[in-house]
């Protein structure tokens, strides 16, 4: 996410997570303006951390 810096209307990216757990620990993820985040599919992509 935080390679990304030109995003905007006319660029959108996507970043496809494959299927897994991924702890994330006390950070949250910050979702860049025109950046979308995808899972492998309900139940199989988890991202969890310290709330």
């Amino acid at each position: 996410m935080n390679a990304i810096k030109d995003a905007n209307f006319y660029r959108r990216y996507k970043i496809m997570i494959g299927p897994g757990r991924y702890y994330l620990g006390g950070r949250s993820l910050r979702i860049k303006p025109y950046v979308s985040v995808e899972g492998a599919g309900t139940e199989m992509t988890t991202l969890y951390g310290k709330v």
